[in-house]
């Protein structure tokens, strides 16, 4: 569990590949606690590599990476698109198999936030949590 992070952070974007490492028993690192024996996520392993070296160098880095700057097409015209940015990887790679890929729960999302936040509220993750979320 990420600690020092808001629940609208974690659902606004994933921070994990910025913010900490997972490693496995045998040494392997990947960019997602989620992605783990993800063979093509793989950034090194720690037995055999540098992780801060093998980190800033790996391919599976920079995919995660570049996977979390993509917004999905049929995210484009969503109001909330610039709150979610396409959300988590993993779960759009395991529910659909795409890094690229949209979030397969998208809409019960979008209920959510419209319900609580509105959709125009404008609301910051700075300003929402959990609590926001399921209060009352």
């Amino acid at each position: 569990m990420l600690t020092g992070y808001t629940w609208c952070h974690l659902f606004a974007g994933c921070t994990s590949h910025l913010t900490d490492v997972t490693i496995e028993p045998d040494g392997s690192f990947y960019p997602c606690g989620y992605l783990t024996r993800v063979e093509g996520l793989k950034a090194g392993k720690s037995s055999e590599d540098d992780v801060a070296k093998a980190w800033k160098k790996s391919l599976a880095v920079k995919r995660f990476t570049s996977a979390r700057l993509h917004l999905p097409r049929e995210c484009y015209p969503c109001s909330q698109a610039l709150r979610c940015r396409g959300s988590c990887v993993a779960e759009a790679y395991l529910g659909r198999h795409g890094l690229y890929a949209a979030k397969p729960n998208c809409t019960r999302l979008k209920v959510l936030n419209h319900k609580k936040f509105g959709v125009e509220t404008g609301i910051s993750c700075k300003e929402a949590s959990l609590s926001d979320l399921f209060r009352g």
